[in-house]
């Protein structure tokens, strides 16, 4: 698995292991190890992109939730520019901003990898993509198109 902490050369959110920059919350995600203030910390990418691809199927998939309104929880806009932040993630991944819709396997991995590249300036490498979606648990998988 890969490790980033520790790693200069990377973004913060990579050497949090943490391409999403999630903030803690009550979820205990595998692999957390603990916070760096109120970011995340996780033992390898693959564990952080997990928790990333958890968050996105629950809100996008499981729960239907348009990208707008999701993402003014995800990045209020008391810490980003949310709408600009909603308008890069919906160009990338090819969804719609206002609206749910059905996500597309190919979607799904340009969201994670939006994400990724919003939070620290990097995509992911597939081996660490397809590693970390093995470790996926979520019912949202299953209804990917």
């Amino acid at each position: 698995m890969a490790d980033y902490r520790g790693n200069k050369e990377m973004p913060i959110t990579w050497r949090r292991n943490s391409p999403g920059g999630l903030k803690k919350s009550a979820i205990k995600w595998d692999g957390a190890i603990g916070r760096d203030g109120s970011f995340l910390i996780f033992s390898s990418m693959e564990y952080g992109t997990r928790a990333l691809m958890h968050t996105i199927l629950t809100n996008l998939v499981l729960k239907k939730k348009p990208l707008n309104k999701w993402m003014n929880e995800y990045a209020p806009p008391s810490a980003n520019n949310t709408s600009a932040y909603i308008s890069y993630i919906s160009t990338y991944a090819g969804i719609p901003k206002t609206k749910p819709s059905r996500i597309t396997k190919e979607q799904f991995k340009k969201l994670v990898n939006a994400f990724s590249y919003k939070e620290g300036g990097k995509t992911l490498p597939d081996e660490i993509y397809y590693n970390a979606l093995k470790l996926v648990t979520s019912p949202g998988l299953n209804q990917l198109a």
